[in-house]
């Protein structure tokens, strides 16, 4: 909750008093000393200890970390762009001959279990016949009622 203080000159420092129940939250006791820190654009905090703690950082603290990402970020999307189609291509080569390692070996498999099946159907006499269902034929549906004679010219 904000309260309105007053600026008043001392010297050359300025004064503003500090209210109850911010002495009483930060426990800010006489002779004792209070610490203001530039929070960003239009605003400060005192607090009663030299750093700050908790919250969220200053935004005048991050720009220069934000400068040095966006600086990382174009060097990483320059290496990107420069780097030759040959690279590019070899990762492609490299994964389709793993898929064709896996896909004939899955192929090998496969024809284990067919060659299997087939053994089994001549030691048995050969498969069962499919037996196809027969398909019905729809109950006979009534008739639509006879539409009313045309109207002639004559009429």
């Amino acid at each position: 909750m904000a309260e309105q203080r007053a600026l008043r000159r001392a010297g050359h420092s300025w004064v503003v008093a500090v209210p109850v129940r911010v002495r009483a939250h930060l426990k800010l006791k006489v002779p004792g000393a209070a610490y203001w820190h530039v929070a960003g654009p239009g605003e400060a905090v005192v607090s009663a200890h030299s750093t700050r703690t908790g919250g969220k950082p200053a935004g005048l603290d991050l720009a220069p970390q934000l400068v040095a990402a966006e600086r990382e970020i174009a060097r990483l999307r320059g290496r990107v762009a420069d780097r030759p189609r040959a690279v590019y291509n070899e990762g492609v080569n490299a994964g389709v001959g793993m898929a064709q390692r896996l896909g004939y070996a899955f192929e090998e498999k496969l024809s284990h279990l067919t060659a299997a099946v087939l053994r089994i159907e001549r030691q048995v006499g050969g498969a069962p016949p499919v037996r196809v269902p027969r398909r019905r034929r729809a109950a006979a549906s009534p008739s639509p009622p006879a539409a009313p004679p045309a109207p002639t010219a004559a009429g």
